[in-house]
């Protein structure tokens, strides 16, 4: 045995029947507590929705699931994604069962509680959980991407190490149009312009006419930034997103004539926007079609109350995407991640059991890379 469950009991407290805690999977009863926890917190965002975890299920991403904790009047949810460790990998451990690690889902996760006194008992709480149940259930490993409009890196989260990744980009909404417009780069402003001189219009596609038009775009999109294949998403995962997060997601394109020429679907809830996928021509590029797009989508987020516009970083620290996003707002976040091993034996054999099967002509592993044995 690599680990021994009852090593934890003590620690690990109530079994998950007990009302201080849940392990809530998929199943109807656990979609529907997961739900009722994610309704009662006004400000969780579209990433702790039970129906996001159900796109990243279709899409072979791994088994969702969502720790559900309370602690003294408050409330606490962390959704993550359940992913089988290989069975070549490891018998190439010398391992005879089978393992897992836990990875929040793509886009920013991390706890998202109530805050208030009780603020540090269930963060507290929650790693305490996660120390003992993960070990329990075989799980070796535990990546966390935390989201950075929530800073919820900060506070004691004992066996997590925290990593500074990169800045995001995150457009502060609660100012007047007047004041929003005026902290955009005088770039950003004169490419919105030329784009209303060349007849582009943005509209909001409620009834996903364009669907398929954003779709070719954000692969072309891909294929011309050179993107991992993970992120060449089929139709149906779009279609997926719409069905499962109905009114939290919104597709807008720019049209000049009736051709989209730049396109992008917007997670929203409460406060928050990210500007989650986006595409553009590649053939038929209009300049200041994608200035005017962000900017008329911040103006309608803007009118339903949200807060911040997330839209994130580049693909490299400093490179033309960031700047690109920069011009619309000079306020920065930090993206952090956060790393556990739950297993270290079998984390140890199994980065032993990945590093002599890789090929030695291969790239070096970048050593931030977690879990090293999926690199």
């Amino acid at each position: 045995m690599i680990a021994d469950p009852s090593s934890c009991a003590a620690a690990a407290g109530p079994e998950p029947s007990s009302p201080a805690w849940e392990w809530n999977d998929l199943s109807a009863a656990g979609s529907e507590r997961w739900l009722r926890a994610f309704e009662g917190m006004p400000d969780a965002d579209v990433y702790y929705h039970p129906g996001y975890a159900r796109v990243l299920r279709s899409n072979g991403d791994g088994e969702p699931v969502c720790l559900v904790v309370r602690e003294g009047g408050g409330v606490l949810m962390l959704p993550f994604l359940v992913r089988s460790i290989d069975g070549g990998l490891l018998n190439r451990a010398g391992i005879g069962e089978a393992l897992s690690d836990v990875s929040t889902p793509y886009g920013y996760g991390g706890p998202a509680f109530t805050r208030g006194e009780q603020s540090a008992a269930l963060l507290a709480r929650y790693r305490d959980l996660a120390a003992c149940e993960f070990a329990r259930r075989g799980v070796v490993a535990e990546f966390v991407r935390f989201h950075p409009v929530l800073q919820n890196h900060l506070g004691e989260q004992p066996g997590l190490e925290l990593l500074r990744r990169s800045q995001t980009v995150v457009w502060d909404l609660r100012d007047d149009p007047e004041t929003l417009w005026g902290r955009m780069s005088r770039s950003a402003r004169s490419s919105v312009r030329s784009a209303q001189r060349a007849g582009v219009r943005v509209e909001e596609d409620t009834g996903l006419r364009h669907l398929e038009s954003f779709h070719r775009s954000y692969l072309e999109t891909m294929r011309r930034n050179q993107a991992a294949s993970s992120y060449h998403y089929p139709l149906e995962f779009f279609r997926s997103t719409f069905e499962e997060l109905r009114g939290m997601v919104s597709l807008f394109v720019a049209l000049q004539g009736e051709e989209v020429v730049s396109a992008a679907l917007i997670l929203h809830r409460g406060p928050h926007a990210h500007y989650h996928f986006s595409g553009s021509s590649g053939t038929r590029p209009v300049p200041g079609a994608n200035n005017l797009l962000l900017h008329e989508i911040a103006l309608w987020a803007r009118s339903r109350g949200t807060k911040t516009f997330h839209l994130g970083g580049g693909r490299s620290a400093g490179d033309s995407l960031f700047q690109f996003k920069t011009s619309f707002s000079p306020l920065h976040l930090d993206f952090w991640t956060g790393s556990a091993i739950h297993l270290p034996e079998a984390y140890e054999r199994l980065c032993a059991a990945a590093a002599a099967g890789r090929d030695a002509a291969a790239p070096p592993v970048d050593p931030g890379f977690f879990p090293r044995y999926r690199a």
